[in-house]
């Protein structure tokens, strides 16, 4: 599969970084992007759509349990095949996030840091693209 065939969904409340990242998917090759502001609208959104996400974008919540619980929320609901954190993380916090990720069998694609990378995000993206 090519980059230009996944979608993603972004999950971002701060209207510039949710540019910079739709941007940063674009330099990469997705056009296919559906934006919310956060997991509680992204889970509302996606009950009312038949549309399967490649990837899910989601913006660091400030601490690990409340990404793991929006991780949770995601992965439970069946919409999005692969989760990709993108934050501000100390080295602990992203081995605690991949340990616990594991742990729970959470989907967890890996950690971007801000400002976002379309080189990273393009790497991340060919993954899950296969």
């Amino acid at each position: 599969m090519k980059n230009s065939a996944l979608k993603i969904l972004l999950i971002e409340d701060n209207a510039i970084l949710a540019h910079a990242s739709q941007n940063s998917a674009n330099e990469a090759g997705v056009y296919c992007i559906r934006h919310c502001d956060s997991t509680e609208q992204a889970l509302e959104t996606n009950a009312k759509s038949p549309i399967q996400f490649n990837v899910a974008l989601l913006k660091y919540a400030g601490d690990i349990q409340t990404d793991l619980q929006h991780m949770n929320a995601l992965h439970r609901q069946g919409k999005t095949r692969a989760i990709v954190l993108v934050g501000s993380y100390s080295p602990h916090e992203k081995q605690a996030l991949k340990k616990a990720a594991r742990t729970q069998e959470l989907p967890l694609l890996g950690l971007l840091d801000l400002p976002l990378s379309s080189g990273h995000l393009r790497n991340l993206l060919q993954t899950a693209a296969v």
